[in-house]
């Protein structure tokens, strides 16, 4: 026989086992719970935007579903449900878990970071560079981000230290605990799902949150007041279980690695802070009062809370490298140095 007869034959062998087998395989189904309700920004511009976009770019190995609200997890539960397979991927917070992430916890320090997109770029850069790679074991971290600028939002207007005083602020984690209790008030934990009825009965007098959680979970219709001061912020990561993907076929392992990690944290970052500057033009529209301190002020605020930053660099593993390179991180974003990390 010819060469080109056997090349032939050959093509044909092929086409044949081809057509024997199934037009294409059913996509793997994974699970993606967020907690956040589906009007959330993380759960309707990033989430679901961003399976939607991996799901295709598998070409019909995988199928993410998105699960917004409680049905799946909780924000109090997403990394253990996540480490434990009830969710394949999970939008989490950190400040239910801070004790496990105490150097992650760097991004949540009064007066470091000034917007969500240099915050997400640092702690990005830290997991690659393996300062916080440790913390982070347990899970494939898909994205990174912070919503920084966690200021007082209150019944009645916060503008010195002795309007704090006997105020009790609701907060998300330890340390935002410990500054607030730093500044005079007395903090209260709870989720940012009770915060609208624990303000409406009178429970807690304001809260240390986020500009977009005001809007989110509509806190701004219970409080009239929003003093602008960064007191730190709320990282918060996407992850997956580690288990979950290695299960994926190389295609879905590879649409995950193209849109996770530095692509999607620089999305996470835009869309909190364009959030940011919306939850403001919305309290503003309403009539309400967005206060400043004055520069004296300030500074007072930063003198009562400096020993919090102290105290966590001493009691932090490494405290002072981390801190110091994650300074030097969000000053080379801000100087445009910052590139797509993997």
């Amino acid at each position: 026989m010819k060469p080109q007869v056997i090349a032939i034959a050959a093509c044909a062998t092929i086409a044949g086992v081809a057509l024997a087998q199934p037009a294409s395989a059913e996509p793997v189904v994974l699970k993606y719970g967020t907690g956040s309700p589906p009007t959330a920004a993380m759960t309707g511009r990033l989430a679901m935007p961003w399976a939607e976009q991996t799901s295709k770019l598998s070409g019909g190995a995988l199928e993410i579903q998105v699960f917004a609200g409680p049905s799946l997890i909780n924000l109090q539960n997403s990394y253990d449900r996540t480490i434990n397979g009830v969710a394949d991927m999970a939008f989490m917070i950190l400040g239910p878990v801070s004790s496990q992430f105490p150097k992650t916890a760097v991004a949540t320090l009064p007066f470091e970071v000034s917007n969500a997109a240099e915050a997400g770029a640092a702690l990005w850069a830290l997991f690659q560079n393996g300062v916080i790679a440790d913390e982070l074991e347990k899970v494939k971290p898909l994205a990174i981000g912070a919503f920084p600028n966690v200021s007082v939002h209150a019944k009645k207007p916060v503008i010195t230290l002795n309007d704090l005083r006997g105020m009790k602020l609701s907060v998300q984690s330890r340390l935002m605990g410990e500054a607030i209790t730093a500044l005079g008030a007395t903090p209260i934990t709870m989720p940012v799902t009770e915060l609208y009825q624990a303000l409406s009965r009178g429970v807690i007098d304001g809260t240390a949150i986020g500009w977009p959680a005001t809007t989110t979970y509509k806190t701004h219709e219970v409080v009239s007041f929003h003093t602008d001061v960064p007191l730190g912020g709320e990282v918060a990561f996407e992850i997956m279980n580690k288990q979950s993907y290695e299960r994926l076929p190389d295609a879905a392992k590879r649409a995950i690695d193209q849109t996770a990690g530095a692509p999607y944290t620089k999305s996470m970052g835009e869309i909190i802070d364009i959030q940011e500057q919306e939850s403001r033009a919305i309290i503003t529209a309403a009539g309400q009062k967005i206060l400043t301190l004055a520069p004296a002020e300030q500074t007072l605020w930063q003198q009562r809370i400096a020993p919090i930053t102290e105290a966590w660099v001493k009691s932090t593993p490494n405290g002072a490298a981390v801190l110091a390179t994650f300074r030097q991180e969000v000053a080379k974003y801000r100087k445009g140095v910052v590139g797509a990390q993997r």
